[in-house]
């Protein structure tokens, strides 16, 4: 038996579609790996069986699952390639685990919901979406998939039945990527951001100082001369983050740049900003991290704080007031997690980083000397 998840689901897609897939790496060739309980040439290796189901809906406290989402877990187990993951069943040597049941357990509990909810997915990007099946409507085997939306705590209908729901979910899902690459690509075009700015970075943009000021302010150590394209490498190479590398650069139109991971740890420490405030007339500081959805803006201006606003999925921190950029964006962040998730404020993320940076510190990038770089840890 072949895991064909290719031909079964995506039968319908146009073109445009299928080129967004093939940009993933998702092709008919590699999609034969989809399934968690076959082997690399697509051929089932574990038999998910009737008991191994059963067992699953006892721990779940409900009388049945759809038919159709019990032939895909025989068929499947469970499985995931690119933005695809639909939750199921899979064995791992003798134990059997089932995302279906984990995930669904910490959502009951998360947002007290009712056991006949089944969590089946989640959304796309950082839309808060999850879906569900709602078994307390099953008829004739088959029940419809709710979309429960985390931050205002409400479900909506989003398709009739499971087989419904997948075609409806990985078409929804590329035409969300389809529409944010277009976005991506507008922005893009409007960015006045220098080479090592912008989306997964960390910087600094410090005015009405020196390099020397702020090597000793930093206590810049292991220095070294580098190009910028070197320098580049250096301070961004995931595999020595520990070590707090940054570069400086040289001035130019009146601003200096530090640049790299090691400002990382810097990102939830407003004192530490004010210190460097001591010596520049101004400090710009950004932090974009989509992985983690850890994001940072701060503005330091003649000593004092006018903006700092710090996010990560265990801290929020709000300083200063609303600035005119947040309003000609049209968002309210969250100063607290209580604010997070009632629905009215708004969900940070790394395009809010890179139009408040390119608004407080845009660069003449087209005449931007790429000049050699000072390098170290901090």
């Amino acid at each position: 038996m072949k895991a064909d998840f290719y031909d079964k689901y995506f039968d319908e897609l146009n073109e445009e579609q299928i080129a967004v897939l093939k940009r993933r790496d998702i092709t008919k060739e590699n999609m034969s790996e989809y399934s968690y309980i076959a082997d690399e040439k697509g051929n089932i290796k574990t038999i998910i069986t009737d008991k191994m189901i059963r067992n699953i809906i006892e721990k779940l406290g409900i009388d049945e699952l759809p038919k159709s989402y019990i032939e895909y877990l025989k068929t499947y187990g469970d499985g995931g390639w690119g933005e695809i993951w639909i939750y199921g069943i899979f064995k791992w040597t003798d134990k059997v685990d089932s995302r279906l049941l984990d995930i669904t357990l910490r959502y009951r509990e998360e947002y007290n919901l009712k056991k006949e909810f089944i969590c089946i997915g989640i959304g796309w990007g950082c839309d808060g979406i999850v879906f569900f099946f709602d078994t307390s409507r099953m008829c004739d085997g088959e029940c419809p998939v709710v979309a429960f939306n985390k931050w205002s705590k409400q479900f909506n209908e989003y398709a009739d039945n499971f087989n419904e729901f997948v075609k409806k979910y990985i078409a929804d899902g590329i035409n969300w990527h389809i529409q944010n690459d277009k976005e991506i690509e507008e922005e893009k075009n409007v960015i006045k951001l220098i080479e090592g700015t912008g989306y997964k970075c960390s910087w600094l943009v410090l005015k009405g100082t020196t390099k020397q000021k702020l090597e000793e302010v930093l206590k810049l150590s292991k220095k070294k001369k580098m190009t910028w394209d070197k320098g580049l490498e250096f301070v961004y190479d995931v595999s020595k983050i520990s070590e707090h590398r940054v570069f400086i650069s040289s001035k130019y139109n009146s601003k200096i740049y530090i640049v790299g991971n090691g400002l990382f740890k810097m990102a939830n420490n407003p004192d530490w900003l004010l210190e460097l405030g001591k010596i520049c007339k101004e400090v710009c500081f950004y932090l974009t991290e989509r992985v983690s959805e850890t994001h940072c803006f701060a503005k330091i201006s003649k000593g004092e704080i006018r903006r700092f606003y710090f996010c990560n999925e265990d801290e929020i921190i709000s300083i200063g007031k609303i600035t005119p950029i947040e309003k000609q964006l049209k968002v309210k962040f969250p100063a607290n997690f209580n604010e997070a998730f009632d629905g009215k404020h708004t969900q940070i993320n790394e395009e809010h980083i890179i139009q408040i940076a390119n608004k407080w510190s845009p660069e003449d990038i087209k005449n931007y000397p790429y000049k050699d770089v000072i390098v170290g840890l901090i």
